[in-house]
């Protein structure tokens, strides 16, 4: 299946970060024969120049990556679902994992990815294939028929050599401007062992 992340990514002062979050989740689609693909975008896009972003690439489901909830979110939905419908659009990162209960009231999100998503999206991809619904597929909160699905959280996967290494790929770095000058943010997803209280670690890792 051919899968396009949208990363809405305001954050570094515009000059763009990298997510690993979905070059995790890029090379576990790759290395099981799917294919991704990545509009990055770093500020507030007009509706007409985001809609042709997006008739240049073709897919069967959008997964859409937030860090922290921003209003542009729900025109960039909005827009999408404008020309694109049918297409199963799904909000993961530590947004929808703290808050699901907003997350999944946005127009145009169709499901919620609650916790890491390797697994997730794998089973997603699976289901479709067989033209069968993802109703029951774990970690997702799903909108079906006016009522909302909550399927149980797997729980965090210990063991990091179960995944693939980061795609590299899918991002152009020579696109993020501090990465000119010979500097690289990296959004991380994993590795912190401790649970300070003041920190959003901590409430992820009670869910």
């Amino acid at each position: 299946m051919k899968i396009l992340f949208i990363y809405f990514d305001p954050s570094n002062e515009g000059n763009g970060t990298y997510s690993i979050g979905i070059g995790y989740l890029s090379s576990v689609l790759k290395k099981n024969g799917h294919f991704s693909y990545l509009i990055h975008l770093k500020q507030s896009i007009k509706k007409e120049d985001f809609q042709k972003q997006l008739q240049n690439y073709s897919f069967d489901i959008v997964g859409f990556s937030l860090l922290t909830f921003h209003p542009f979110i729900k025109s960039l939905t909005k827009w999408l679902k404008e020309l694109y419908p049918p297409i199963p659009v799904i909000l993961g990162g530590s947004y929808p994992t703290s808050f699901p209960e907003e997350a999944i009231l946005i127009s145009g999100v169709d499901a919620i990815c609650i916790g890491e998503g390797e697994k997730t999206i794998l089973e997603i991809c699976r289901w479709l294939e067989q033209k069968k619904d993802i109703n029951s597929v774990k970690n997702l909160w799903i909108k079906k028929n006016e009522r909302i699905i909550k399927n149980a959280v797997d729980p965090f996967d210990g063991n990091l050599d179960n995944i693939p290494f980061p795609d590299r790929e899918i991002l152009s770095f020579d696109k993020l401007d501090d990465y000119k000058n010979g500097v690289l943010h990296i959004l991380g997803s994993r590795g912190c062992p401790f649970d300070c209280s003041y920190c959003m670690n901590s409430h992820i890792q009670e869910i």
